[in-house]
């Protein structure tokens, strides 16, 4: 922790005295490591260290823009030049307040209100006259690495699931517009990561909601659908509850029929967007760290395959 203590005295000294300083799990960000640090005034903050890339740079000064404009984000502490973050090494760091609240706990009164925030966001979002492009990492894998990742398999256990996978995502990839063909869909600034893990409640509200590190411009009922999903998918009626999320997000900014209708694709469509990336990780990058959600994106595609949406 030597260096978090240095980066702490050269760039916000006014909190340098810090007295403890510890690793957490706040939010759920797959490129960036979260560090609780706590004063002897009591007063505790949050360092965040990250991979340099241009997303993760617009992402901090669009957050900084939420937070003036009263959307429900950490707030930024710049450093004592007034900068939003600090490049040491290809990484970032940045430091936030901390806030204490509680993680989502499933009820329904939660899950209005996380809607409602939401659509506040979007209708922030989309005032804002810049374009992100989302993460490759995500994107479709085309023929050739899918024989890359075909020679790759052995017989580990997550290999083994791999193989049984590559031909669904097969079979998606061939059929992803043919539910949507012909729509077009309104389409601006985006969370992309908008999830009970990245959020904290008190009193049944949302009381901040953190990573802006997968903030691209794509479809937006792509991120409603996606959080309304993760939202309900805890619940005894997932497919009330994603009702409910859908009717209190319309409450602050209206969602098309077409949208509403094509809910179960994006859901799908953003799933096999996180396969791609643990794949990717997995079998190029061997980066094994995310292998553990596959189990969670397969049950989901699956669960996708026996709804019924008629809302």
């Amino acid at each position: 922790m030597k260096k978090y203590i240095s980066l702490l005295k050269l760039y916000y000294p006014e909190i340098s005295n810090a007295f403890s300083i510890k690793q957490t799990d706040i939010g759920h960000e797959k490129n960036s490591k979260n560090f609780v640090i706590s004063l002897s005034n009591r007063k505790s903050f949050v360092l965040k260290e990250s991979v340099v890339n241009e997303r993760i740079r617009k992402g901090i000064e669009m957050l900084e823009k939420c937070f003036l404009s009263g959307i429900r984000v950490p707030e930024t502490i710049r450093t004592k030049d007034g900068l939003l973050w600090v490049e040491i090494n290809n990484r970032i760091y940045s430091l936030y307040r901390f806030y204490e609240g509680k993680q989502f706990s499933g009820s329904a009164e939660q899950v209005c209100d996380a809607a409602r925030h939401l659509a506040l966001l979007h209708k922030f979002l989309k005032r804002q006259n810049i374009r992100i492009k989302p993460n490759p990492m995500y994107d479709f894998l085309d023929n050739n690495e899918i024989r890359n990742i075909e020679s790759k398999i052995k017989n580990a256990e997550f290999d083994l699931k791999v193989r049984r996978l590559l031909k669904d995502l097969h079979e998606f990839y061939e059929n992803a517009n043919k539910d949507v063909a012909g729509l077009k869909f309104p389409r601006q600034l985006i969370h992309g990561d908008f999830i009970p893990e990245n959020t904290l409640f008190r009193n049944g509200e949302l009381l901040v909601f953190f990573d802006f590190g997968s903030i691209y411009f794509s479809e937006r009922i792509a991120d409603v659908a996606f959080s309304c999903h993760r939202f309900a998918r805890v619940m005894p009626d997932m497919e009330k509850c994603m009702k409910m999320f859908l009717d209190s997000y319309s409450t602050e900014n209206h969602l098309y029929r077409k949208e509403i209708r094509a809910v179960p694709f994006f859901i799908k469509r953003e799933v096999v967007r996180r396969i791609n990336y643990i794949l990717r990780s997995h079998f190029f990058e061997n980066k094994k760290e995310w292998d553990f959600e596959l189990d969670k994106h397969i049950n989901i595609l699956k669960e996708m395959e026996n709804m019924e949406w008629s809302w």
